[in-house]
Protein backbone atom coordinates (compact mmCIF):
# COMPACT_ATOMS: atom_id res chain seq x y z
CA UNK A 1 0.00 0.00 0.00
CA UNK A 2 1.59 3.28 -1.12
CA UNK A 3 1.33 6.46 1.32
CA UNK A 4 -0.27 9.61 -0.24
CA UNK A 5 2.43 11.71 1.09
CA UNK A 6 4.97 8.97 -0.57
CA UNK A 7 7.23 11.06 -2.70
CA UNK A 8 8.00 8.63 -4.90
CA UNK A 9 4.27 8.27 -6.21
CA UNK A 10 4.49 11.71 -7.29
CA UNK A 11 4.96 12.57 -10.91
CA UNK A 12 6.82 15.22 -12.42
CA UNK A 13 6.76 16.13 -16.27
CA UNK A 14 9.84 16.37 -17.53
CA UNK A 15 11.56 19.75 -17.29
CA UNK A 16 14.88 21.31 -18.15
CA UNK A 17 16.36 24.71 -18.07
CA UNK A 18 17.41 25.18 -21.69
CA UNK A 19 13.65 25.73 -22.63
CA UNK A 20 14.27 28.58 -20.17
CA UNK A 21 17.27 30.21 -21.34
CA UNK A 22 16.95 30.92 -24.98
CA UNK A 23 20.22 33.18 -24.57
CA UNK A 24 24.16 32.63 -25.90
CA UNK A 25 25.43 35.09 -23.22
CA UNK A 26 24.36 36.31 -19.90
CA UNK A 27 24.62 40.26 -18.90
CA UNK A 28 25.75 41.51 -15.15
CA UNK A 29 21.75 41.81 -14.39
CA UNK A 30 22.02 37.46 -14.58
CA UNK A 31 23.98 37.91 -10.65
CA UNK A 32 26.67 35.20 -11.98
CA UNK A 33 28.76 35.68 -8.98
CA UNK A 34 30.78 32.71 -7.99
CA UNK A 35 32.47 29.71 -9.04
CA UNK A 36 29.31 27.62 -9.12
CA UNK A 37 26.56 29.85 -11.04
CA UNK A 38 29.39 30.61 -13.92
CA UNK A 39 29.72 26.95 -14.35
CA UNK A 40 25.99 26.00 -14.14
CA UNK A 41 25.46 28.17 -17.11
CA UNK A 42 28.42 26.99 -18.65
CA UNK A 43 26.92 23.51 -18.57
CA UNK A 44 23.49 25.11 -19.72
CA UNK A 45 25.78 26.15 -23.03
CA UNK A 46 26.12 29.75 -22.63
CA UNK A 47 29.36 30.72 -24.04
CA UNK A 48 29.38 34.35 -22.66
CA UNK A 49 28.77 35.04 -18.74
CA UNK A 50 29.32 38.59 -17.55
CA UNK A 51 30.48 38.20 -13.79
CA UNK A 52 27.63 40.45 -11.26
CA UNK A 53 27.58 43.72 -10.61
CA UNK A 54 28.98 43.67 -7.10
CA UNK A 55 32.39 41.59 -8.46
CA UNK A 56 33.14 44.36 -11.17
CA UNK A 57 31.29 47.98 -10.70
CA UNK A 58 30.61 48.76 -13.98
CA UNK A 59 29.68 52.73 -14.19
CA UNK A 60 26.67 54.00 -15.71
CA UNK A 61 24.70 50.39 -15.83
CA UNK A 62 21.34 49.90 -14.18
CA UNK A 63 21.53 48.03 -11.07
CA UNK A 64 17.79 47.92 -9.58
CA UNK A 65 14.25 48.67 -11.51
CA UNK A 66 11.57 49.43 -8.61
CA UNK A 67 7.61 49.55 -8.79
CA UNK A 68 8.34 51.47 -5.92
CA UNK A 69 8.91 55.57 -7.41
CA UNK A 70 10.68 58.30 -5.90
CA UNK A 71 9.01 60.37 -7.85
CA UNK A 72 5.20 59.63 -7.58
CA UNK A 73 6.19 59.62 -3.41
CA UNK A 74 7.16 63.07 -3.62
CA UNK A 75 4.43 64.43 -5.22
CA UNK A 76 6.17 64.86 -8.80
CA UNK A 77 4.71 62.16 -10.93
CA UNK A 78 3.82 63.16 -14.64
CA UNK A 79 1.62 60.12 -15.26
CA UNK A 80 -0.28 60.04 -12.14
CA UNK A 81 -0.24 63.21 -10.45
CA UNK A 82 -0.48 65.64 -13.36
CA UNK A 83 3.28 67.10 -11.61
CA UNK A 84 3.99 70.34 -13.83
CA UNK A 85 6.35 72.49 -11.92
CA UNK A 86 9.14 72.55 -9.57
CA UNK A 87 10.66 68.78 -10.67
CA UNK A 88 14.03 68.46 -10.36
CA UNK A 89 15.82 67.39 -13.56
CA UNK A 90 18.10 64.79 -12.20
CA UNK A 91 17.43 63.13 -8.94
CA UNK A 92 19.99 60.98 -7.08
CA UNK A 93 20.46 58.67 -4.45
CA UNK A 94 24.06 58.82 -2.26
CA UNK A 95 24.94 56.61 0.01
CA UNK A 96 27.21 57.17 3.46
CA UNK A 97 30.52 56.15 1.39
CA UNK A 98 29.68 58.77 -1.09
CA UNK A 99 28.56 56.35 -3.99
CA UNK A 100 26.08 57.86 -6.29
CA UNK A 101 23.05 56.36 -8.35
CA UNK A 102 21.39 58.39 -10.92
CA UNK A 103 17.69 57.78 -10.99
CA UNK A 104 15.59 57.32 -14.24
CA UNK A 105 12.05 57.04 -14.74
CA UNK A 106 10.36 55.08 -17.48
CA UNK A 107 6.83 56.65 -17.00
CA UNK A 108 5.03 54.71 -19.44
CA UNK A 109 5.67 51.55 -17.66
CA UNK A 110 6.12 53.09 -14.17
CA UNK A 111 9.43 51.98 -13.36
CA UNK A 112 12.59 54.39 -11.38
CA UNK A 113 15.55 52.87 -13.02
CA UNK A 114 18.91 53.53 -10.52
CA UNK A 115 22.21 53.21 -12.36
CA UNK A 116 25.29 53.53 -11.00
CA UNK A 117 28.12 56.87 -11.13
CA UNK A 118 31.35 57.65 -10.54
Amino acid sequence: MKNENDSSSLHFPHFTLHSCLDHSSLTFLSNVSNHLSHQFYGNLGIKQIEPAYELTHPEGVPVMFCRHCLRYAMGWCYKRQNAKTNVPSHLFLRLENGKRFALEFDCKACLMILKSEE
